[in-house]
């Protein structure tokens, strides 16, 4: 009887070899419904979370916070001096953009004052320090791309020589000064790519004006220099529609910049009732809360633009957080893309609540909230895949309002010290109390509240006829009218210690 063969029994990396397929297979299969169910975890969270706003009165539309056209004829930004600055190609393809004029903008960003030390020179009003104009004339004086008679002459008439360089630019911006808006033909469909050129050039002719105004004011020019402490504060105002931080910090800056000749003409008592009352109004409209609250919604589109742009292109992303941050996003489901939005959005929220449009005021407790929630995640931000892209893109935001706060009480300082001033012009003296400052030249709307804790500002008048006057500042206690600095030099404010202080000329 034959026997039945036996089959030959599979080699045994056949065996394992189909075990590992279908190994392989199920773990594709559950990496791609990982995907999938990421993806619409991420979906649904964004949609809840658009929702939300929506329903908060929050709407993440850009044509809901981008300032609207105005006729040429009312735009501050649309003269003839700031063409150049705007007229490049953009090519959607490539993303280039190149200029078809670039001498003549190179000409307006170089249209720009000589400093002796930046940092210095704007710390010195702070100090209660009147300008160093020889120094300024030494400066001016040594640079050959400046006008300068053959002996020098007086500091400040060799000052207004040189900047006589810039006259006709200047004649153009006082001629358009009276316009009542401004807004910059700025695409901000191009997101974190958009062109922002004119923000130097407005910080440059803000610092003529400056020079100019201290030089003035020491030949006793003094309608001249409240002519052009008025520009450069307009200057300040034309981007004050400008959804953008950056904007918002070029502002802050240009108000830095107006502050030392308005002050020294107040210390000096040089400034009439009439051009007080000019300053009083343009620094009224100042509202940095609200600035702030627009700025941070204009980040927060910007943030979730980049997200869907890396979203798609995974390959520009950079940063020095990661080796290859684009090998990183290539693998991440869009649905954490997703939630990486709801997280950074919601941070944004909460910074938004740290300003207070209706009374001016900051709330720095609420800023340092979201500064510690970025802190606790950054150590093993590869843990959190919902707030990977929100700890390595999210900005320090704490600083920038901070320094939003300390410029508002900065302004509302010095219209307390314009109303001062207008007080003892009429009566001859300061008042013995801010309660005691006469009807007519106090503050439009009211007296301007301590923007940290809503009391009133620090007063006291002393038998010299100077007075403390003084808000406290971003840790919300009074620390007596000190002014604290960063380095023993005393050349740069500490604006998170101490008090935000309107000084007094040394004697």
């Amino acid at each position: 009887m034959n026997e039945i063969p036996t089959p030959p029994r599979p080699r045994r990396w056949l065996r394992w070899l189909k075990r590992l397929g279908w190994c392989a297979l199920w773990l594709v299969t559950l990496v791609a419904l990982f995907v999938v169910v990421e993806n619409w975890r991420g979906r649904r969270a964004w949609e809840k979370y658009v929702a939300e706003a929506k329903a908060a009165g929050e709407h993440l539309e850009p044509s809901a916070i981008l300032p609207p056209p105005v006729p040429d004829a009312e735009n501050f930004a649309a003269i003839p001096l700031f063409h150049p600055l705007f007229d490049f190609t953009n090519d959607v393809v490539m993303g280039a953009k190149g200029w078809r004029d670039p001498a003549a903008r190179d000409r307006v960003q170089n249209l720009k004052p000589l400093h002796t030390n930046p940092a210095a020179h704007a710390a010195s009003w702070r100090h209660g320090k009147f300008t160093d104009l020889a120094a300024l004339q030494a400066r001016y004086r040594g640079d050959t791309n400046f006008p300068a008679r053959a002996q020098p002459g007086r500091p400040a008439e060799d000052v207004l020589v040189a900047l006589g360089r810039f006259d006709a630019e200047l004649n153009e911006l006082r001629a358009a000064a009276g316009r009542p808006h401004s807004r910059f033909p700025i695409n901000y469909e191009d997101n974190f790519s958009a062109l922002l050129p004119h923000l130097q050039a407005l910080r440059n002719f803000a610092g003529i004006a400056q020079h100019r105004a201290l030089a003035e004011l020491s030949l006793g020019q003094i309608v001249a220099a409240h002519d052009d402490v008025r520009l450069a504060l307009r200057l300040a105002e034309s981007v004050e529609t400008e959804p953008l931080l950056i904007s918002l910090l070029m502002w802050l800056s240009v108000l830095e910049t107006a502050m030392p000749p308005l002050w020294e003409g107040l210390a000096r008592h040089e400034w009439n009732d009439a051009q007080l009352a000019a300053f009083e109004a343009r620094l009224a409209r100042v509202n940095l809360a609200a600035s702030l609250q627009s700025g941070l919604r204009g980040e927060r589109l910007l943030m979730f633009g980049a997200l869907d742009h890396f979203k798609k292109q995974p390959g520009l992303f950079d940063t020095t957080s990661l080796e290859d941050g684009s090998a990183v996003l290539g693998w991440m489901p869009t649905g954490w893309f997703d939630q990486n939005k709801v997280v950074m959005g919601r941070m944004y929220a909460q910074l938004v609540e740290t300003a207070e449009p209706d009374a001016r005021r900051f709330k720095p407790e609420r800023a340092l909230a979201v500064e510690q929630q970025l802190m606790a995640l950054k150590p093993r931000w590869w843990l959190h895949p919902h707030t990977i892209l929100t700890t390595l893109l999210m900005p320090a935001l704490t600083k920038a309002t901070e320094r939003t706060a300390a410029t508002q009480a900065t302004v509302d300082l010095a219209r307390v010290a314009i109303a001062l001033e207008r007080h003892r012009l009429k009566h001859g003296a300061l008042p013995t109390s801010l309660d005691a400052l006469d009807a007519s030249v106090k503050p439009a709307g009211g007296l301007p509240r301590d923007v940290i804790t809503g009391e009133a500002l620090h007063y006291a008048p002393s038998a010299d006829g100077k007075f403390k006057l003084y808000s406290t500042g971003w840790n919300g206690m009074d620390d007596g009218g000190t002014t604290v600095w960063t380095d023993a030099k005393q050349t740069r404010v500490d604006f998170t210690k101490g008090d935000w202080v309107w000084p007094m000329p040394e004697k």
